[in-house]
């Protein structure tokens, strides 16, 4: 039953749905360059699909996990380490940007993986955050994001550039 509540939140949450500004650069920015980029989300699969369906020209993000992968939540770092291992073929998590707007997920996972971590969002401005939901960088939105990357890394592409769906697939 709970699960079907959970479920029926995320579904009525389809309609209210909007891209991040500064996505759809971020996303042109890392394809240009073939960086990987994963999604890791708390949401179902079917919500994580909806999401795929509605992307404006931009590839789909590969890996992709959804709560239904069967790895913990965040803030356990499984899927963050998963995805790096199997899904990048060996990507050293000290070699990964984990974004997101929950220091307490978020921000947690990538931390305990190992990753760089960058909160974005209105949690990003608050001072009193725990050190271990501390990000390395705040920002407020995407398109600083965008400007972050520019500025303060080496952005290398892994030697493949192979996707694969975490989840769907047997990963290589």
């Amino acid at each position: 039953a709970a699960l079907e509540a959970i479920k029926e939140v995320e579904t009525e949450g389809h309609e209210k749905m909007q891209l991040a500004a500064g996505v759809a650069q971020v996303c042109e920015l890392l394809d240009e360059r073939q960086i990987p980029r994963a999604i890791l989300t708390r949401n179902s699969k079917d919500s994580l699909d909806y999401f795929h369906d509605r992307l404006p020209g931009i590839q789909e993000f590969f890996p992709a996990v959804s709560r239904d992968c069967g790895f913990p939540p965040k803030p356990y770092p499984d899927a963050l380490q998963h995805i790096c291992a199997k899904g990048w073929g060996g990507i050293a998590p000290t070699e990964v940007i984990m974004i997101g707007d929950s220091a307490k997920d978020d921000v947690r996972a990538g931390r305990r993986a190992g990753a760089i971590t960058v909160l974005l969002g209105k949690e990003a401005a608050r001072s009193d955050l725990p050190e271990e939901m501390e990000p390395d960088y705040k920002i407020a939105d995407l398109t600083e994001f965008h400007a972050l990357l520019e500025k303060e890394f080496d952005l290398i592409a892994d030697a493949e550039g192979e996707r694969v769906r975490v989840g769907e697939e047997t990963l290589k």
